[in-house]
């Protein structure tokens, strides 16, 4: 509740206008039973129409004023819950993107949009509801409370002895809805997920005739969160039931009680009215103390989830005295490294290699045996167990992450484009881009010809994860998108891989001007690909097994010849 009410810290004005309005809006509340008492007691015995007439303005009056002041205060509560919902999300957004490549793979991205989501948006609406019916509730009850004794302590007594049964009954039931609410959390999360899943691998999933396996997954996991749902509205509906039991027996008794009184000469009949109609404003808290019971569970079973991804730090972090890398192409050194994603299954062994200013070193070797692990140390999306990467004879870890990454640049066989137009996935990374400069990288990229017979060219969509191009297609606007960075470094991770030949032959002609004058790494499938490579290194079980040139290793005859031979009938 400590960091929960620290969410105000930036909003101290709002919350003060929150608390007076709802002391303005409660004092008027208490306040209008009170004149009708005294209309019915003093000024309709006396049929005084002057002040009958008077007192009806004042009343009037107060209406509109306790009309203005809601009004004013629901609005400014709600966008100052807005606002904190922001600032919230804002910040796990920015948190979840420091955290390590190890933190996700290990967690659904549906989970994450859950809690960026549905979580946050329960805190925001329990942020205003809180400051603003805890004082309403708190003033209208303890001064209609008194009143209520004030006008029969008799009838009063009777009727808060009932209150007191409910009270007893809504922290039970109130217990219950924090357990449930907490499960519904965590399958919503996990309901998301899946759906997410499902439905971003739509085209494997039809391929493989797949619907009904994800229908049935899906499925599985509603009916959990319905069952789940259901136990929450049953502990939801005994509650509210209770309330409305009490409400009834507490009229049963006003009027059995308050008719006796009467009948015995101890009540007037103006009283009797003002006490049901300050019991209304009495009861009233009750039932928006219940319903901010449902809203506080789950708007704290949502911070709870917040606090729980925002207490998570990142393993890869800058230095404290980490300095930014300069813009010029190094030698880059790897000693020594040892690596595993899972203790106990070493992917990397003891490698050391270096690749000096402007050459190009192709790593090769069969599938698991760490050639994709090595680029992912060198971009810091995991670290070693032992040994150090160098950048001129600097530890990658001296460097900033951003001024590290912004350094170098990849291409991956995996092309990642984002929903917008072709212009956007090329400048991404290079804000402020001229298009000049964008139509360069393009035509560097041999991209020119096909984006120029798109529909807007540029200006053009490329679809969810650039599901409107080819394969080709998408690789050359990562190709150009790396023209554009330009960086000293470059990594090409089976670039080419997934291409047919005839399209592997349009790109390699741009992949060679990209590698000109820079220090690349070529992690390769293809080895015809690589044949130009100042050095090329044969990675065997996470071991470097070989190292020459393309005519050194195959004159060896050692792995990389029987690599080269499994795809090439001779050489």
């Amino acid at each position: 509740m400590r960091k929960l009410w620290a969410c105000y810290r930036s909003y101290y004005t709002q919350v003060l206008y929150i608390l007076l309005g709802s002391c303005v809006t409660a004092g008027l509340d208490i306040t209008f039973p009170m004149v009708v008492r005294n209309i019915l007691s003093t000024v309709l015995p006396a049929a005084d129409m002057a002040r009958l007439w008077r007192l009806g303005g004042i009343l009037l009056g107060l209406y509109a004023i306790s009309f203005v002041v809601s009004w004013g205060v629901y609005y400014g509560g709600k966008s100052m819950g807005a606002a904190i919902e922001h600032e919230l999300r804002s910040r796990l957004f920015l948190h979840l993107e420091t955290m390590d490549f190890s933190f996700f793979d290990n967690v659904q991205t549906g989970q994450l949009l859950s809690r960026l989501t549905n979580d946050i948006s329960e805190i925001g609406d329990l942020l205003f509801q809180l400051p603003n019916l805890l004082v309403v509730c708190c003033i209208t009850m303890v001064g209609s409370a008194g009143l209520l004794f004030y006008i029969n302590g008799t009838l009063a007594a009777s009727v808060l002895a009932l209150l007191g049964i409910k009270t007893a009954a809504t922290i039970y039931f109130n217990g219950q809805l924090k357990v449930t609410y907490q499960e519904t959390r965590t399958i919503t999360g996990a309901l998301s997920a899946q759906a997410g899943e499902s439905l971003q691998a739509v085209r494997l999933v039809q391929a493989f005739a797949r619907e009904a396996t994800e229908y049935g997954k899906f499925v599985r996991l509603s009916r959990e969160l319905r069952r789940a749902k259901q136990r929450t509205f049953r502990m939801g509906a005994s509650m509210m039931s209770s309330v409305l039991l009490f409400s009834n027996l507490i009229n049963l008794v006003i009027i059995a009680i308050g008719a006796w009184l009467i009948l015995q000469g101890r009540m007037q009949i103006g009283d009797l009215v003002a006490f049901l109609m300050y019991l209304l404003v009495f009861i009233k808290p009750i039932f928006q103390l219940t319903a901010l019971t449902e809203q506080y569970q789950r708007g704290l079973a949502g911070y709870r989830r917040y606090e729980e991804m925002m207490a998570l730090t990142p393993r890869i972090t800058d230095r404290r005295d980490a300095r930014r890398m300069p813009a010029h192409s190094g030698t880059i050194r790897f000693s020594h490294i040892c690596f595993s994603y899972v203790a106990g299954e070493p992917v990397l062994q003891d490698v050391s290699f270096s690749v000096e200013a402007g050459k190009t070193v192709a790593i090769v070797g069969e599938t698991g045996s760490g050639k994709s692990s090595l680029v992912n140390l060198l971009l810091r999306f995991y670290e070693p167990q032992h040994g150090t990467i160098y950048i001129d004879d600097v530890p990658i870890q001296d460097y900033t992450l951003a001024s590290l990454r912004q350094h170098i640049g990849i291409v991956q066989q995996d092309v990642f484009l984002f929903s917008g137009s072709v212009r956007d996935n090329i400048a991404y990374g290079c804000d402020g881009a001229s298009p000049e400069a964008i139509e360069r990288a393009a035509v560097a990229a041999e991209a020119q010809a096909f984006i120029t017979a798109l529909p807007r060219g540029y200006d053009s969509t490329v679809g969810e994860r650039g599901v409107k191009l080819s394969g080709g297609q998408k690789q050359r606007l990562a190709i150009a998108r790396v023209f554009l960075k330009n960086p000293p470094v470059l990594i090409l991770d089976e670039a080419t891989s997934a291409l047919d030949s005839a399209t592997e032959r349009h790109i390699q002609a741009a992949l060679q001007r990209l590698t000109r004058n820079r220090t690349t790494l070529i992690i390769a499938h293809r080895l015809g690909t690589i044949r130009r490579a100042d050095r090329i290194l044969v990675l065997h079980k996470g071991q470097i097994a070989e190292s020459g040139t393309h005519e050194e290793l195959l004159a060896k005859k050692g792995k990389y010849y029987m690599l080269y031979m499994s795809q090439f009938k001779k050489p």
